[in-house]
């Protein structure tokens, strides 16, 4: 991002405005006030968690009757 912003590819107004919708977010939940505190973190656990949301999620496309790709989808992309 630095780069970008020196070279005139972002402006530093757009940079600004991303910056303050973070901090405007954090001001708004309280996180400066009271911040979260971070303990041990249980990979494993969170690993199990994140694929079983993966799994319970994901959706196999049949193509029975040869829908697939949808004529004009390209164009809306």
């Amino acid at each position: 991002m630095k780069e970008a912003v020196e070279d005139g590819y972002v402006p530093t107004a757009r940079l600004d405005d991303m910056a303050g919708r973070i901090l405007r977010t954090m001001f708004a939940n309280a996180l400066f006030d009271d911040p979260v505190k971070a303990g041990d973190i249980d990979f494993e656990a969170h690993a199990h968690t994140s694929r079983t949301a993966a799994e319970e999620s994901m959706v196999l496309l049949k193509n029975d009757r040869h829908l697939l790709p949808l004529a004009g989808m390209s164009d809306r992309c």
